[in-house]
């Protein structure tokens, strides 16, 4: 990972009832302004707080995201790692090298009744704009460390969202993406 670049989205305040929805925002952001081939979008709705994003309109990337949203949910995390990553394959060997990490900190605050989630619902809508704008503004900033798409047909990427990273120890949900295009696609 020595040409990694790193990310790190300011800390969110979320009670344990928002960071299943939060996660799944900003994850579902960060891929689909990053993934490397061509994607249709999709509209999702976080109708407890009236908010829409655009996400990748891909089975495997939704079920993923949700996989691990869920987990953050029922253990919420100090901080949640999303990385890609993309494999070139040699005559005896693959490397692999992560060219992008993201890092989302997470403060978690107790659970709040049913009154004061109501009250939260601005300040959760708030904190998933800046933390939108943010990854826009790094996405439109940094580009020189992409991979070259000159080379894409003969690379596998990955995305990976590593498990109980605050630990110190993970267990990788990682998942290729499909990188064989035509001509016109690249």
């Amino acid at each position: 990972m020595s040409n990694v670049q790193p990310f790190a989205l300011e800390t969110v305040e979320l009670t344990p009832t928002e960071v299943k929805d939060f996660l799944k925002c900003i994850l579902h952001t960060i891929i689909f302004h990053r993934v490397l081939r061509p994607m249709a979008p999709r509209e999702e709705r976080i109708e407890s707080i009236d908010f829409a994003y655009i996400c990748c309109d891909d089975a495997e990337i939704h079920k993923r995201v949700e996989k691990r949203a869920t987990q953050a949910s029922l253990d919420p995390p100090s901080r949640v790692v999303l990385r890609f990553n993309v494999s070139e394959k040699h005559w005896l060997s693959t490397d692999v090298n992560c060219w992008e990490q993201w890092t989302i900190g997470i403060k978690l605050l107790p659970t709040v009744s049913p009154q004061e989630q109501r009250e939260r619902r601005d300040l959760v809508s708030s904190q998933l704009r800046r933390s939108i704008l943010s990854v826009v503004s790094h996405v439109n900033a940094h580009q020189s460390h992409l991979p070259p798409r000159a080379k894409m047909a003969e690379r596998d990427f990955s995305i990976e969202i590593p498990e109980h990273d605050h630990r110190g120890w993970s267990f990788s949900n990682i998942f290729k993406l499909d990188t064989n295009l035509s001509a016109d696609q690249l």
